[in-house]
This record gives structure tokens, sequence and C-alpha cells, in this order.
């Protein structure tokens, strides 16, 4: 209803039915375009939400893989240190060399893999963060450029379109 009064108001003020049609058709056109702008917009938005969870999706892979190869790598040298430790305990008694020391190897033998094991876990995990942090940053970067590429599209269709009713 307002649309008629409004072109109603524009026969009124001189302007024909012609200018009136061609102020419409522009105005449609104006909002066609800035519709097929924001649509462009959340699609490229949606594609670098898409490309950040694959970046993701790819460093918990990567962490959970390395996981699985260090705790491998930790039980065969656990088990190794086992066997030396059994070894030195079924040798006969010699003097300096008592069962005790085998164990202890053991004992020191584990805790250095449990320690390098930690050590390779950490060091994994903390470029995988920073990686994660990276594709985040660059996913921000995208959407505030999308949002203010949108938002000055907007501005001139608005600024086209008092333009077009000023001129009608």
């Amino acid at each position: 209803m307002a649309t008629t009064t409004t072109t109603q108001a524009r026969r009124r003020n001189g302007g024909t039915a012609g200018e009136t049609a061609d102020f419409g058709m522009e105005a449609t056109r104006n909002a066609q375009e800035t519709l097929l702008r924001s649509l462009r917009t959340g699609v490229d938005t949606a594609l670098t939400f898409t490309d950040v969870s694959q970046r993701v999706s790819r460093e918990l892979m990567s962490l959970t893989v390395t996981a699985a190869k260090q705790m491998l790598q930790l039980m065969a040298e656990v088990q190794g240190s086992t066997l030396d430790a059994v070894q030195a305990g079924l040798v006969p008694w010699a003097d300096g060399h008592p069962a005790y020391r085998g164990w202890q190897r053991l004992v020191d033998s584990s805790a250095q893999a449990v320690s390098r094991f930690a050590e390779t876990m950490q060091g994994t995990a903390e470029e995988g963060t920073e990686r994660i942090k990276q594709a985040v940053e660059v996913m921000a970067d995208q959407i505030k450029e999308g949002t203010t590429q949108l938002g000055q599209a907007v501005e001139e269709e608005s600024n086209r379109t008092r333009a077009a009713a000023a001129r009608s």
C-alpha cells in the first residue's frame, strides 16, 4: 500500500508514469544486486567455515596419529626395559651387580621413555594449536572482509536508490 501512495505522490509531483516505472525497475534491480552480493558473501562465509573445519579436523587427526605412534614406541621401550631387567635378574649374582640394579634400569628406562613421550606430545599439541589458531584468524579476517564489502554494497545501493528517488 505504501508503494501505491509513493507512486501516486511521484505522479502528483510531476513524475510521469514512465519515470515512476523506471524508478521502480531501477529500485528492483538494485535490490536484486544487493541480494546477490549478500548471497555471495554468505556462500563465501560458509566456504570459509568449511575450510577451517577441515584444517582443524586435519590437525586433530594428525595429533591422534602422532599420539598412537608415540604410545606404541613408549610401550616397546618399556617392554624392552622389562626384558633387560628380567635378564639381569636371571644372571647369577656377582659382586657389585645385585638384582635390584636390573630393576633400577627398568625404572630409569621407563621414566626416560615416558618423558620423551610427554615432550613429543607437548610439541605436537603446541604445533597443532598454532596451526588451528592461524586457520581461525584467517577465517575471521575473511568474514570481516566479506561483511565490510557487503556493508559497502548495501550503502552504495541505498545511495543509488536515494539519488534515483531524488531525480524522479
